[in-house]
């Protein structure tokens, strides 16, 4: 294996780490921190700032494997586009990282990153901030398996 690919495995490792360290904080504080004191202000903000973590952890990875493998991104809707071009598997080359439940997922997550990111609300609607909860619990199984999946199949064609 060259070095150049083990510095990916290890970002592959790392940002999995943070993903799942993520995905239980995210549990912990629904369960502990929202359920003692309600859904207030507080407790709204610091959810859609883990939810922007979340997010942001996941297309990190994104951006890593997409500069590993020379992706091409248009400067203009690059957010959108590194969430399209993780979909695609190139034979022999590249395997997909997501399937289209996955990527349909973290679509919802990112507009709610750009929402959060630009229009910087202090008042949330606990209904929407509820959804992307319910996003969340059936996204981070998923993503992790799918990027175990990616990084065995990236293993796999360096041994060949």
């Amino acid at each position: 294996m060259n070095g150049t690919l083990e510095v990916l495995l290890g970002h592959i490792d790392s940002s999995t780490a943070v993903l799942r360290e993520l995905g239980d904080f995210v549990r912990d504080f629904r369960a502990k921190e929202i359920e003692a004191r309600g859904k207030d202000r507080v407790a709204a903000l610091a959810l859609a700032q883990l939810l922007d973590n979340y997010y942001t952890a996941a297309e990190t990875l994104f951006v890593r494997v997409s500069q590993f493998f020379e992706n091409s991104l248009t400067a203009e809707k690059w957010h959108a586009d590194l969430l399209e071009k993780m979909m695609i598997e190139v034979p022999r080359f590249r395997p997909a990282l997501l399937s289209r439940g996955t990527h349909d997922l973290l679509r919802e997550l990112m507009r709610f990153r750009h929402f959060n990111r630009y229009y910087l609300e202090l008042s949330y609607d606990w209904a929407k901030l509820e959804y992307l909860l319910s996003v969340v619990d059936r996204l981070h199984p998923a993503l992790l398996h799918e990027i175990a999946q990616f990084r065995a199949a990236v293993e796999e064609i360096a041994a060949d």
